[in-house]
């Protein structure tokens, strides 16, 4: 059994980026866990309003939201670390560092996936930066594991080569027998999708994983860029 870590800088990027890849893991019997980094409410609002009992209430929602697709989809949540929504870049990288070191030490997985660190939102781009730090030699205990970013819509394909390293897949997973179940799974965040043509509308992410799988001969499929990988 296989053991896998999401790590998502906010809760909807694991549904949005994986929840094929989810799917998959889960019918295969192994265990998947998602680590949520930042609460993906807050920079909607003023810094001075953020312990207003109307903004907590709408962080306690999302993360209903993300334990109600935990059910569905049957992964494990390791935890909420709630930091302000857009406002990670202000964080020191080595207190995130080593908070995610904690995560990847006690779980011990086997496949460790984030967001991709080129995307638009600065929230992914550090959330990428401190879990590949976090998997430097000597630091992470497993020795042998593999280190793959996914993509974001809305965000992965919004970047440009001037913001940073611009996706490029090199792995594809068919996701065409779950691709309702995404469907299912992106309910459960309804308030954070959009109508068409927006990129986080139904339409547009359905049309973006035929386009993904026309690019191998698929009829659906996520697509992922494999960092690093160590194997005996």
């Amino acid at each position: 059994m296989k053991r896998i870590l999401i790590i998502s800088a906010h809760p909807d990027d694991e549904i949005l980026g994986c929840a094929g890849y989810i799917s998959n893991h889960v019918k295969l019997g192994n265990k998947v866990f998602v680590l949520y980094l930042s609460e993906g409410v807050t920079a909607r609002y003023a810094k001075k309003d953020l312990r207003t009992k109307k903004i907590i209430t709408e962080i306690n929602n999302r993360k209903n939201m993300a334990e109600r697709c935990s059910k569905y989809l049957k992964f494990e949540i390791c935890d909420f670390l709630n930091f302000e929504n857009l406002r990670m870049h202000n964080l020191d990288i080595l207190d995130l560092v080593k908070l995610i070191s904690k995560y990847i030490n006690h779980y011990k997985p086997d496949i460790i996936l984030s967001n991709h660190s080129g995307d638009l939102n600065s929230d992914h781009r550090v959330a990428f930066e401190a879990t590949y730090t976090a998997l430097r030699p000597y630091t992470v205990k497993k020795k042998y594991f593999e280190f793959m970013t996914y993509e974001v819509v809305s965000s992965t394909n919004w970047s440009n080569k001037n913001i940073g390293k611009l996706f490029s897949p090199n792995y594809y997973l068919d996701i065409s027998k779950y691709i309702n179940i995404k469907k299912r799974a992106l309910e459960f965040y309804k308030k954070e999708m959009r109508q068409y043509p927006h990129s986080r509308s139904w339409k547009s992410i359905l049309n973006f994983h035929q386009c993904r799988g026309s690019e191998v001969g698929l009829e659906y499929a996520e697509a992922f860029e494999v960092i690093k990988k160590i194997s005996k």
